[in-house]
């Protein structure tokens, strides 16, 4: 016997529908002692209900920091910021790394600190003044700069007194701050320097490269220069090379760099088309264009107000009939009107919605009919029927969903692990979930 796809897609509702909710497993049973924050697999911020005060517990439940702080900052695994009149650093037993006697208003991590042999490097702030120290005990650079910009292993930007400069990673002056603007030219040892409204290129040892006078300036392939001029009373972009030879004129809005498939592209913007460059900078396209983007798998163009797909080659993939079009993980979606198309890879229309709400990371997204909510994978599969008040992007493998005024979680194969019965849901790392219930708060654990 032979089942239309829709029946199937009913059924197969109909059975996820039946299915009981997975057994919670608890790490932290409900209680109302502490209100819990987000979880990362390892601990989570707490706050005393009672008291109002700040601590942290592990998963199990035990208190690692106790509740006595106006405030406590997870900024890294097993770092913890606590404050009250000052700020000090801890680790995951309470071990003082920096101490509050610095009489520091904050401690704070950033990504740019991968630069460091040593990691677990830190910017502290004394009133408006910033600087960098390490667990060690190292005052790395001591709190005088209002800002600091690492660079790489080398260099970082410095903005003292209102101005800009380059140091090293040792505090030794390369550049006095007496700039308006300074940048490290990415993978060189090639600066920009901003001063009176004009831009140059100075390398490290302090020599101007350019003669010109420019508004902006932008390195990109190792050999060609993005630059900025007044032409006309209007700002103009074109392409230089390092003995400053005009390779593009300075006929466009401006330039954007893009590598597709390993393969250099420049796109060049005018009022009223694009031109795309190849890795020569000689035209790469034989028709013209009111508009050209680069998505991961080809280009998105404009023809006639709407938009449209196709490949370096000019092979057109999808018509230019869409009012707008947005490549996403493994489709496409196009709007058209009051109705929302899935195409994939190839142009062929899989799903259409009244509205859709597409995931930047995940190939599941949230769909919307007759002001509800549901899912689907990019694919072109229905994951659940649109029966949901509120749908939410997946993150670590789960979609929050609202039903009935209450939360729950559905997983990646659209059934709820965990029913629409909490007032509140965090999804954290690693399966950690914070939920809240009647004014209680416990930690479930999804494996």
């Amino acid at each position: 016997m032979r089942i239309c796809s829709l029946c199937f897609l009913a059924l197969l509702f109909t059975f996820y529908s039946s299915c009981s909710t997975a057994q919670l497993n608890w790490s932290i049973p409900l209680q109302e002692k502490f209100r819990l924050q987000y979880c990362d697999g390892e601990s989570l911020v707490i706050q005393e209900i009672k008291t109002r005060k700040y601590g942290a517990m592990d998963v199990q439940g035990d208190v690692i920091i106790s509740p006595s702080y106006k405030s406590v900052i997870k900024i890294k695994p097993n770092r913890f910021v606590l404050k009250n009149s000052f700020a000090q650093l801890v680790d995951g037993n309470s071990n003082v790394l920096i101490n509050e006697n610095r009489a520091l208003d904050n401690i704070e991590y950033s990504l740019a600190f991968e630069v460091f042999d040593n990691d677990d490097v830190y910017y502290v702030y004394k009133g408006a003044f910033q600087g960098i120290e390490s667990v060690d005990g190292d005052i790395i650079l001591p709190p005088k700069y209002q800002g600091l910009y690492p660079y790489d292993e080398e260099y970082l930007g410095i903005w003292k007194n209102d101005k800009y400069g380059i140091i090293n990673i040792k505090g030794d002056t390369i550049f006095k701050p007496i700039y308006d603007g300074v940048s490290k030219i990415e993978g060189s040892k090639l600066f920009a320097f901003k001063n009176n409204g004009s831009v140059n290129l100075i390398d490290e040892n302090g020599r101007n490269l350019l003669q010109g006078s420019y508004f902006s300036l932008s390195p990109f392939w190792g050999n060609y220069i993005k630059a900025e001029i007044y032409k006309d009373g209007k700002r103009s972009s074109g392409i230089l090379d390092f003995d400053e030879n005009i390779i593009i004129d300075f006929d466009y809005k401006y330039f954007v760099d893009y590598v597709l498939d390993e393969r250099k592209l420049l796109f060049a913007m005018t009022t009223t088309n694009t031109v795309l460059f190849d890795e020569n900078l000689q035209p790469l396209l034989n028709n013209s264009y009111e508009k050209i983007y680069a998505t991961n798998v080809g280009l998105k163009f404009v023809q006639n107000g709407k938009y449209g797909a196709m490949d370096i080659n000019e092979n057109v993939i999808i018509e230019p009939k869409y009012d707008n079009l947005s490549q996403h993980k493994n489709c496409y979606n196009g709007r058209k009107g009051n109705e929302q198309y899935i195409l994939d890879l190839d142009g062929n229309i899989k799903l259409k919605f009244e509205d859709t709400n597409m995931s930047p990371s995940s190939n599941i997204s949230v769909y919307t009919e007759k002001d509800l909510n549901g899912y689907f994978e990019h694919s072109g599969l229905l994951l659940t029927e649109a029966i949901y008040e509120q749908a939410y992007n997946f993150i670590q493998g789960f979609g929050k969903v609202k039903k009935n005024g209450k939360f729950g979680l559905i997983d990646s194969s659209g059934v709820e692990v965990i029913s629409c019965e909490f007032d509140e849901i965090s999804i954290g790392e690693d399966g950690y979930i914070v939920v809240r219930k009647n004014n209680k708060f416990g930690l479930l654990l999804l494996n």
